[in-house]
């Protein structure tokens, strides 16, 4: 995932490994600075997508541990640029992923997902159309594809992505479940030889494409002695990979 925010990880307003996500653009330290000389430089085969969400990302808790900064992709020319490159670099595909990701709740058991927020399909293509319009002023056109925050969605969310234009979107978690774990996550289709299998929904028969592994997996070998890791926890989570 990259937007426009900063997470204050030493609380000393600088930036630290691990506390932007597209904040500081191309800066020493950045999300994309790591992403290309720690990643891409070894296996340039390997395409990205960054999954968006394209206002002002709000935190986990309504008192958090750590300070975060965060602004509209569209908040100025600069920002504009930044996410326009991005999404003009062959390797690299922007995608959807919301407005604010979702609302604060006094504990990270609270907080509510952005698509579990709407209560008609009407509520939701409202903010899916404002959203796309701030997407489409950063980066010169509308996303094709994205991803439900935090893979939570309602009764009338496949319906708002269906009518909203989109050709793929991811909506279910489904790695690593087994028979014990709740099935809801995994969406409708229970079978396990054709749950990871990409399918279709919805009257434009929008691609359904299967999560993939969550990139915060990594952090224990890449950062085994990063501090903030159990503090940001509380008050942002990590969703941070391909499939997040």
């Amino acid at each position: 995932m990259i937007l426009r925010t900063h997470v204050d990880t030493k609380g000393n307003g600088e930036l630290e490994l691990g506390g932007d996500w597209g904040y500081h653009k191309y800066a020493e330290q950045s999300a994309m600075q790591f992403l290309m000389d720690r990643i891409l430089s070894q296996y340039p085969e390997v395409k990205v997508t960054f999954f968006v969400p394209v206002g002002e990302r709000v935190g986990i808790l309504e008192q958090p541990v750590l300070n975060q900064i965060s602004l509209p992709i569209n908040a100025d020319e600069e920002s504009k640029q930044f996410f326009r490159s991005v999404h003009e670099d062959s390797r690299f595909e922007l995608a959807y992923h919301g407005t604010t990701h979702g609302r604060v709740g006094e504990s990270a058991a609270e907080f509510v997902q952005e698509w579990s927020l709407f209560s008609s399909v009407e509520d939701a293509r409202e903010t899916i159309q404002a959203g796309m319009s701030i997407f489409r002023d950063a980066v010169g056109e509308f996303p094709q594809g994205g991803k439900y925050c935090g893979y939570e969605s309602n009764d009338f969310s496949d319906d708002s992505i269906d009518e909203s234009g989109f050709t793929w979107w991811c909506r279910y978690w489904n790695r690593g479940q087994n028979e014990q774990e709740s099935l809801n996550i995994r969406g409708s289709d229970h079978n396990p030889l054709t749950n990871y299998d990409v399918k279709r929904f919805g009257k434009n028969n929008v691609v359904d494409i299967p999560s993939t592994l969550n990139g915060a997996l990594l952090n224990g070998v890449m950062l085994p002695d990063a501090s903030w890791k159990e503090e940001s926890s509380e008050c942002w989570d990590a969703d941070i990979s391909a499939g997040s």
